[in-house]
């Protein structure tokens, strides 16, 4: 479960860090990539039929919790990047 989920948490924040701030949608769908690729990992690399109910769940959980953080901090981004384009047209008009 580790190894799909440090693989999903590099590739999603390399991403996410070339294309910064986005939009919600295409941070929903790097999301989205990113989590399919991890949960293929795991269900291939996973042994055993108990293996990958409670442990599919539990590295679901770990991304969900991931993607929230960086989806919030994407969104203070914006909003930083709004503020420094507004400022600067404002200090142009003046």
């Amino acid at each position: 479960m580790e190894e799909s989920y440090h693989k999903f948490e590099k590739e999603f924040q390399d991403q996410i860090d070339i294309l910064e701030p986005q939009s919600d949608d295409q941070l929903d769908e790097i999301f989205r990539e990113y989590k399919s690729q991890a949960l293929k990992l795991f269900k291939k690399i996973a042994v055993g039929d108990d293996m990958q109910g409670k442990f599919v769940e539990d590295l679901k959980k770990k991304i969900k919790k991931k993607y929230d953080m960086l989806k919030a901090d994407n969104t203070r981004n914006v909003e930083h990047s709004w503020q420094a384009f507004l400022s600067n047209l404002y200090t142009s008009i003046e």
